[in-house]
This record gives structure tokens, sequence and C-alpha cells, in this order.
């Protein structure tokens, strides 16, 4: 093989596993699980005076956590999403993203008490995906922005609260202190 024919497919190589920064952590759910998640987000923290999960991207945190600390979860949340769209079309003949809001909060009432039909739910009981769908989706919007939630500060204006102050290597405020942490 030729040297330049190895650096090419090299290249090619190496181009091929790059990609933006929004495709690196959106590497776990495809669009319409994503567009499904976020409905289900939207549903437990919704829109009211405040923005909800949806304009926290609560649904965007949870899918870039899966290549972070929820690494065991995206299969938990392909099944539990494709059984959540299986009993909606059970239960009113058509998919989740169909329902009005009302017809949605009631179906997730329904999966949250187990009560719907348990072989669309092979995987996992439909209470405890909700669960873990209900906790996570709370962690979007309430966590640290730098995790990928908390959209514009929603949750934080929500609760009333400032942007809090940064700790870790900033953590001197005295005057005296540089951003180093060396006395000037």
């Amino acid at each position: 093989m030729k040297r330049r024919t190895l650096i090419q497919i090299s290249a090619a190589a190496g181009l091929a596993g790059c990609r933006g920064p929004d495709q690196a952590v959106r590497a776990r759910l495809t669009e319409a699980e994503l567009a499904l998640l976020e409905l289900v987000c939207e549903q437990i923290v919704p829109t009211d005076e405040d923005p909800g999960a949806r304009e926290a991207g609560a649904a965007h945190y949870i899918d870039r956590q899966f290549s972070k600390r929820l690494k065991a979860f995206p299969e938990r949340y392909r099944q539990g999403l494709a059984a959540l769209d299986a009993t909606s079309h059970d239960v009113y003949g058509r998919g989740f993203a169909a329902l009005t809001f009302a017809e949605r909060t009631a179906l997730l009432r329904k999966v949250e008490s187990s009560k719907v039909k348990q072989e669309l739910w092979p995987h996992q009981p439909s209470r405890q995906f909700f669960a873990i769908v209900r906790e996570h989706t709370i962690e979007g919007v309430f966590s640290h922005p730098r995790h990928g939630g908390n959209r514009d500060l929603v949750g934080y204006r929500m609760l009333g609260w400032e942007y809090p102050e940064p700790r870790g290597q900033n953590r001197y405020t005295d005057a005296r202190f540089t951003a180093r942490g060396k006395e000037e």
C-alpha cells in the first residue's frame, strides 16, 4: 500500500469519527424518541405562568446525561417510550404525540399507577419508567445549567433564585486575590 493511500484512509477514518458539539452530545436518542420524551417532560413540569420542562431543555438534559452519569438508562428510555406510545395507541387509538394535553395527562396517570396493559410493558413496569422520567425531568429543570438543563435559568427563576455563585477554582471573593487564588 502506498503511503498516500494510507494517509487518505487514516484521514477519512478520523473525519468519520468527528462530530459537532451538539451531535456528540445527542448520540443516544433518535429525533422521534427525543420529541416524544420532550412531550412527556412537558407533562411533568408544564408551562404555566412560568416556563416548563420544554423551555428548560429537560429532555435534552436527559439525552446529554446518557453519555455521562445515566449511561445505564438509554435502552430503558427507548423501551419505555415505545411502550408508552403502544399504550397510547391501545387506549386512544393514536400515538402519544397526537393526544391533547388532557389526554396525555390522563394516560401518564394510568402509566404512573400501573393501570395499563402490562403486556405492553415487557421490559419494565410502567410505574418504574414513569418514576425514572419524573426524577430526571426534575433534575433537568432545576439542575445547574452546566449539566445541560435549566436552559436560560428557568428553573432557578421559577424558584425565585438568583444565579448561584460559582464554586471551585474561582472560590476567592476577597479583592486581595486574583482569579488564580494568589495574593496580589
